[in-house]
């Protein structure tokens, strides 16, 4: 037995959030975990209030629970990447600032998205949205709001905001996940750009309070949004100079059972 004390919510919250003109991929994939829990928890008589509204529920809407539920791990196979490919993805990714003078395709931005929305976030929430910008004058006053950006903000074809939404939490503690979780994506969305061409670099969003209100003035930003980090994107100029960046040893950030 699980979910007792809140599977009634559920229900409730699916009910409420069905949209029939809708095709959310999501709410819908949230029918077949729920059809499964149904057939596999023990029939309390909490549990079996909500499975009558669950089953009424799927009588009026044109949807029928299909296999998007847990499945073993051994359907995923091998990779197809190996980490010598994988070691010279993540060299050829560098943070670049000098652009070519050219359009960025949506489409490819578009695709280096789909991956990163592969990218792990805590209950699969994915709190964050990506802005993209390609108009001239509004990456001119977005980035001119970014000190990370001097210098060579009038080079950028594409920039992205990438945006953290705590409406997806209900509790304090877990305030900074947002920046986790979008950090994670952008580190994906940036490997992506570089196997179709393109090149981007992360540019810092300090925690300036006077340039935090006037990009949430600027960008119409709810009052549960936060900038998480700016990043530009475009085809690297093949004679722009890139800084040589020495790593540390992995000895250094690293250690195995210690206190």
């Amino acid at each position: 037995m699980f979910a007792e004390s809140y599977i009634h919510d559920v229900v409730d919250d699916l009910v409420t959030a069905w949209n029939p003109d809708s095709n959310d991929k999501q709410l819908r994939w949230t029918i077949d975990p729920l059809s499964e829990y149904f057939d596999t928890v023990e029939q309390t008589e909490v549990v079996a209030e909500a499975e009558s509204k669950f089953t009424n529920f799927l009588s009026d809407i044109e949807y029928t629970p299909g296999d998007r539920v847990p499945f073993p791990r051994r359907k995923i196979g091998e990779t197809p990447v190996s980490l010598e490919e994988m070691k010279e993805l993540a060299v050829q990714r560098t943070s670049t600032r000098w652009f070519q003078d050219r359009q960025v395709p949506r489409e490819k931005i578009d695709a280096a998205l789909e991956v990163a929305m592969q990218s792990p976030s805590a209950c699969n929430r994915q709190s964050y949205e990506y802005r993209l910008y390609q108009d001239r004058e509004l990456i001119d006053e977005i980035s001119s709001l970014a000190i990370g950006a001097s210098g060579y903000s009038d080079n950028i074809p594409c920039l992205a905001v990438i945006v953290g939404k705590q409406r997806a939490y209900f509790n304090d503690r877990d305030k900074h996940v947002i920046y986790i979780d979008a950090s994670l994506s952008a580190m994906a969305f940036q490997f992506a750009l570089v196997t179709q061409g393109l090149a981007s670099c992360c540019i810092n969003w300090p925690a300036i309070p006077e340039n935090e209100r006037e990009m949430e003035s600027l960008l119409n930003l709810d009052s549960d949004e936060n900038v998480v980090m700016l990043m530009a994107i475009g085809y690297p100029d093949p004679d722009g100079m890139i800084p040589y960046s020495e790593k540390k040893e992995v000895e250094s950030v690293r250690s195995y059972n210690e206190l």
